[in-house]
């Protein structure tokens, strides 16, 4: 089960040890999925000041998922002005502003930098997920900057692995270079692969028809076919469909989710299928 954590949240549940204890023995079935953990320890008001309680928090989880022999990734899901245009990067707007700012992206090597000093020599963090979902509409400045912040935390942690979104929310590689992935060693590169049909505004049901698992398996295959074509390794971070939810879908509730599940079945079946590592 895919689980992320932001600082807030285990500030909310840092005295629920129970809780996470059992929820990790859930968890640690094999081939025990790792845990991604969405990190941020400065904000706009006291930049480059860290929040120990954030390693504080952050080190009681990967050490109690290291007792199940889980395995856990760091993400850093919001970063400073919003690294794209959607309300999961916690910018408040609607442009990715951490593309137009260079200060931003140097606090974010700045706080790369930090976390692979304390973490460098823990056995139990699988890797580093550095920028979740990147919208860099002129594109060439997200390689420029994975290249430049994989020089800062290479320099700090040679060992770790590097899991790197692809462009346009995980979905596009195609302006990636050549020159860099031979560079970028110890990598592995994130897709993320929502279909339109596990959304509210989905164009029709999931069936299963033919026709729908022919756009799943295409659309699948199109977030990779660059890596595929260089052989390198493909991270499946995100997938999924939307739950409906009574409050918001009433009585079609149990429609609407059976039909959800019925696309989170097929979409796992692909997966198992060409044997892609996922967050499940």
């Amino acid at each position: 089960m895919q689980m992320q954590f932001s600082s807030r949240t285990l500030d909310s549940i840092a005295s629920a040890s129970h809780l996470i204890t059992v929820t990790l023995k859930v968890l640690a079935i094999p081939p025990y999925p790792p845990i991604r953990l969405s990190t941020g320890f400065s904000d706009d008001q006291n930049p480059r000041v860290l929040k120990q309680e954030g390693f504080k928090h952050l080190d009681r989880v990967i050490d109690l998922c290291s007792k199940h022999g889980i395995y856990t990734i760091l993400d850093l899901h919001s970063a400073p002005g919003g690294q794209n245009t959607d309300w999961h990067s916690d910018h408040g707007g609607h442009i990715a502003n951490f593309w137009n700012h260079k200060d931003h992206q140097d606090r974010v090597v700045w706080l790369w930098e930090q976390l692979a000093a304390h973490y460098k020599d823990n056995k139990w963090i699988a890797g580093y997920n550095p920028l979740n979902e990147p919208t860099e509409p002129k594109h060439i400045r997200l390689v420029q900057f994975y290249d430049r912040l994989y020089d800062a935390i290479r320099a700090i942690d040679p060992h770790h692995i590097l899991f790197l979104d692809g462009n346009t929310f995980a979905s596009d590689f195609t302006h990636f270079r050549d020159e860099y992935v031979k560079k970028w060693e110890n990598a592995s590169y994130s897709i993320h692969d929502y279909s339109p049909y596990g959304f509210p505004d989905a164009p029709e049901p999931y069936h299963g028809r033919e026709d729908q698992v022919r756009r799943l398996i295409r659309t699948y295959e199109k977030k990779r076919e660059w890596l595929d074509k260089r052989g390198l390794c493909v991270w499946n971070g995100e997938w999924g469909p939307v739950y409906a939810r009574k409050e918001y879908d009433g009585d079609a509730t149990d429609t609407i989710n059976h039909t959800r599940i019925h696309l989170l079945k097929d979409q796992l079946a692909i997966y198992n299928r060409v044997c892609v590592p996922f967050l499940s």
